[in-house]
C-alpha cells in the first residue's frame, strides 16, 4: 500500500547527521453506489414508498486516504514516530470532503511499551496488529463486508486521546498484548467543566470522557481475537439530559487453511440517548471469505441486530462481495448488501459521537439495498 518516497537528513548539531525517513502512502477508491432505502414507516405502521439514489463516490469499499508516516529512531530501542491519516469521506457516516477526525498522532515507541497521543477515531483503533479485523483476508485493509447493521452506533468516537498499548508478549505461539486509551469529552473541550462525576457542588453535570481497555490474543496464524470495552460518561446526568453510553467488543478470526477464513464478531451498545430514554442493543456478525492465489477474494456476511429497548426495533442484514486483483495494490469490487428492520425509523437518538456537543447525533434504522462496484488504487 505504501511507498517509501524519502529518506531525508536532519541536520543536527552533532558531527553525525540523524536520519528521519518519511513514508507517503495512501489509497483513492472510485465507485459507484446503488441505494434503495425505504422511507420511515407512518404512524400507523404502514410502509410509504422509499427512494433510490445513484451516486459516484469514493470510498465506497475502503475509504480514500493519504497517509504520512515519519519515524526515527532515538536507540537503546526506542523511536518516535509522526503519523498523520487523511481519509476523504465515509459515506456510512453521512460524511463528505475532508474528515476532520483522523488520525493525526504522535507515538513514542519503546522496547515494552508504546503512547500514542494526538487526535484519533476511538472505533477505528480497536485493532493493534495482533489480532485482525474480523473482515475480509488479512493484509488488505478491505471492508467490502464490512457493514450490514453493525457499528450503527459507532461514529467519531473522540478528537483527542492518549493511548497506551504494549508489545507483543510471545509464549512460543501464543502472543498477546495490551491497550487502554483515555480522551477527554465534550465538556473538557467547551470548558464547561473539568469533572467526570455526577457530585460537583450546584452542578449537575460530567465531562463525556471516553475510557477503554482492550486486548488482543493469537495462536500462531490459526486463530487470534481480541476483547474491547469503550465508556463514554455522561455530559448530563438531569433527567431530561443523561446521555452516556457502554460500548463492548469482542471478535475472533479462524483461518483452518491458507486463504481460508471465518470471523465472527459481538457487539454491546447500551446507554442514555440524550432525553434520558435508556437503550440497549447486542449485535453479531459472521463472516467467511476466501483468497484464492492473491487474486480473486469472496466474502460473505451476516449480521444480526436485537434490540432490547422499549423501542425493541431489532434487524439483520446480509452482505455479499468480491474483489479481483489486476495488480498487487489495484483491485476492481463488486458488492452488495441488504438490511432489514422490524420498522423504519429515521432520527433515533444516541449515536456514540465524541466530536458532537450532547452526544446528539442521531441515526437511522431504514431497510435497504445498496450494490457497490468500483476500483481501487493504492500506492
Amino acid at each position: 500500500m505504501q511507498m517509501k518516497l524519502i529518506a531525508a537528513a536532519v541536520v543536527g548539531l552533532m558531527s553525525s547527521a540523524a536520519f528521519a525517513q518519511v513514508v507517503v502512502g495512501g489509497k483513492f477508491d472510485a465507485g459507484y453506489l446503488f441505494n434503495h432505502t425505504q422511507n420511515a414507516d407512518s404512524g400507523a405502521g404502514g410502509a410509504t414508498g422509499g427512494n433510490t439514489t445513484e451516486a459516484q463516490t469514493d470510498g465506497n469499499a475502503s475509504t480514500s486516504r493519504l497517509t504520512f508516516v515519519a519515524k526515527e529512531d532515538l536507540g537503546s530501542g526506542m523511536s518516535m514516530e509522526a503519523n498523520l491519516d487523511l481519509r476523504f469521506t465515509n459515506i456510512h457516516e453521512g460524511k463528505t470532503g475532508l474528515n476532520n477526525n483522523d488520525k493525526k498522532v504522535l507515538i513514542f515507541r519503546t522496547p515494552i511499551v508504546n503512547v500514542l497521543w494526538g487526535v484519533s477515531n476511538l472505533g477505528g483503533a480497536i485493532y493493534f496488529g495482533t489480532a485482525e479485523k474480523p473482515y475480509m483476508i488479512a493484509p488488505k485493509d478491505l471492508e467490502i463486508v464490512k457493514y450490514g447493521v453493525s457499528q450503527l452506533r459507532e461514529s467519531s468516537l473522540t478528537n483527542r486521546n492518549t493511548t497506551l498499548f504494549t508489545q507483543q508478549f510471545n509464549m512460543g505461539a501464543f502472543g498477546m498484548m495490551f491497550h487502554g486509551t483515555y480522551a477527554s469529552g465534550d465538556n473538557h473541550k467547551s470548558g464547561a467543566n473539568n469533572n467526570d462525576s455526577a457530585t460537583i457542588a450546584n452542578a449537575n453535570t460530567g465531562s463525556g470522557d471516553v475510557k477503554a481497555l482492550g486486548t488482543e490474543m493469537k495462536v500462531g496464524n490459526i486463530v487470534n481475537w481480541g476483547i474491547d470495552v469503550n465508556h463514554r460518561d455522561a455530559t448530563s446526568f438531569s433527567a431530561a439530559g443523561k446521555n452516556d453510553m457502554h460500548f463492548s467488543h469482542m471478535y475472533v478470526n479462524v483461518k483452518p487453511v491458507a486463504g481460508l477464513k471465518f470471523a465472527g464478531s459481538w457487539n454491546q451498545y447500551r446507554g442514555y440517548n440524550g432525553t434520558n430514554a435508556a437503550y440497549k442493543e447486542k449485535n453479531i456478525n459472521l463472516v467467511a471469505a476466501y483468497n484464492l492465489n492473491d487474486k480473486l477474494e469472496v466474502g460473505v456476511e451476516r449480521s444480526h441486530l436485537n434490540d432490547y429497548a422499549a423501542s425493541r426495533n431489532s434487524g439483520k442484514g446480509f452482505m455479499v462481495g468480491a474483489a479481483y486483483f489486476l495488480s498487487k495494490n489495484t483491485y476492481a469490487y463488486v458488492s452488495h448488501a441488504k438490511t432489514d428492520f422490524d420498522r423504519n425509523e429515521t432520527g433515533l437518538a444516541g449515536k456514540y459521537d465524541g466530536t458532537a456537543a450532547g452526544f446528539t447525533n442521531t441515526l437511522n434504522k431504514q431497510d435497504s439495498h445498496i450494490t457497490k462496484i468500483g476500483m481501487v488504487k493504492e500506492f
